[in-house]
């Protein structure tokens, strides 16, 4: 029977809380969740100097910022540590840059998606000076490295880069169990 009073909440009431298992299956959930994904690096260079990456010969690094496109679709974290070490055998293009920068920011993008090339592609429109075959010699790409004479995350174009590419395959990325 209702008597219409409303029930009081009392700090020193005794509240009993039934625990009810419900077996949840992690096995689609992390089918879904990426360790791997794209990314881009912003390289400061202090100085004008001259590196050697391989085959690509001479290449004139003028003082600004570069951003490189890259992939790490197994460990992205791993990745991108490497990347900021000075001390490392030099054995990517990108390692002869990272060498000689006076800082190197990260940008991770978690997808399973090889979109490497767009975000490239994307890139390049906001820049508008690349160093030809720097980063690309397994894709068709023309670079994956670009210059730019002022700091790009100063520039919202390029921060909307980002979000655009973290944002692009967000569903696939927050509904594990399809």
């Amino acid at each position: 029977m209702d008597t219409g009073e409303k029930p009081v909440c009392r700090p020193d009431a005794a509240t009993t809380i039934n625990t009810l298992k419900v077996p949840v299956a992690i096995d689609p959930a992390r089918k879904n969740l990426t360790m791997g994904g794209v990314y881009l690096l912003l390289v400061r260079i202090d100085k004008e100097q001259v590196i050697r990456p391989g085959s690509l010969g001479d290449v004139k690094i003028s003082r600004g910022y570069y951003v490189y496109v890259g992939s790490g679709l197994n460990n992205l974290e791993a990745r991108l540590a490497r990347h900021k070490r000075k001390r490392k055998k030099l054995h990517w293009h990108i390692d002869y840059l990272t060498s000689i920068a006076s800082t190197v920011s990260t940008f991770p993008i978690r997808t399973k998606n090889r979109l490497e090339c767009e975000l490239a592609e994307a890139v390049a429109m906001l820049s508008g000076k690349s160093v030809p075959g720097f980063g690309s010699s397994d894709c068709t790409c023309s670079s994956h490295l670009f210059f730019f004479a002022e700091n790009p995350e100063n520039d919202e174009s390029f921060i909307d880069i980002v979000f655009e590419f973290r944002l692009k395959d967000s569903r696939t990325q927050l509904t594990p169990f399809q």
